[in-house]
């Protein structure tokens, strides 16, 4: 599996990606930062072919990764666990 130039833990079979947030920082700049983020695991995901599991994320974190891919053919945005552990996986299809 390959790597994202985000800090990443492993997983299992997934690679997991945590986001750099900072209280300070605007709303519409953190929602800029997850889309970055969802984007660069949607290029893991397409590149490996292995599910991309980003880290635990509040629910508006995980809404903007979930509609910001939802365009995406080849993958789909799914969260998963529970909180305050709740993350999203980006899977191929």
């Amino acid at each position: 599996m390959g790597t994202l130039p985000q800090a990443k833990d492993r997983q299992g079979d997934q690679t997991s990606v945590k986001p750099r947030l900072d209280s300070r920082e605007s709303a519409s700049h953190q929602a800029r930062r997850v889309k970055v983020l969802a984007d660069k695991a949607a290029e893991e995901v397409v590149r490996s072919g292995q599910p991309v599991a980003l880290s635990a994320m509040s629910d508006a974190e995980r809404e903007i990764v979930r509609g910001h891919l939802r365009w995406r053919t080849h993958l789909v945005a799914r969260s998963e666990g529970e909180d305050p552990e709740r993350h999203v996986v980006v899977i191929p299809i």
